[in-house]
């Protein structure tokens, strides 16, 4: 649980950061290392959350794990095309839809852990 919290963290921060560079008109030099901290925290988060998630599922843990991942590729899905709404002469769709969906998982993170305690 410990990295699953450092990586929705990390992965918030890192899209805050990403979202001031591009909006600040940055280079590549400043976008990619955020970039890459954002995309590496998909790998912490999904190692971390899939098997929390999971532990408690028994009998059912083969339709819970279709569902989480078909849930994930769903919501991808769906959200992505916004980026293109916004057009494709600027980055800034990538880093707002970016900051505000690692921003959302640690706010969903906070508020439905904290309700189990």
């Amino acid at each position: 649980r410990k990295f699953l919290v450092a990586g929705l963290v990390l992965a918030a921060a890192a899209g805050v950061g990403l979202l001031a560079v591009i909006a600040a008109g940055a280079g590549l030099g400043a976008i990619l290392p955020l970039l890459f901290v954002v995309v590496s925290c998909v790998g912490i988060v999904g190692t971390s959350s899939f098997p929390l998630a999971m532990r408690h599922q028994g009998q059912s843990a083969g339709t819970a794990s279709a569902l989480l991942g078909v849930l994930s590729f769903l919501f991808g899905g769906l959200v992505m095309p916004l980026v293109g709404i916004g057009g494709s002469g600027t980055a800034l769709p990538m880093g707002i839809l970016i900051a505000s969906a690692d921003v959302l998982a640690l706010v969903l993170f906070a508020i439905l852990v904290g309700r189990r305690k």
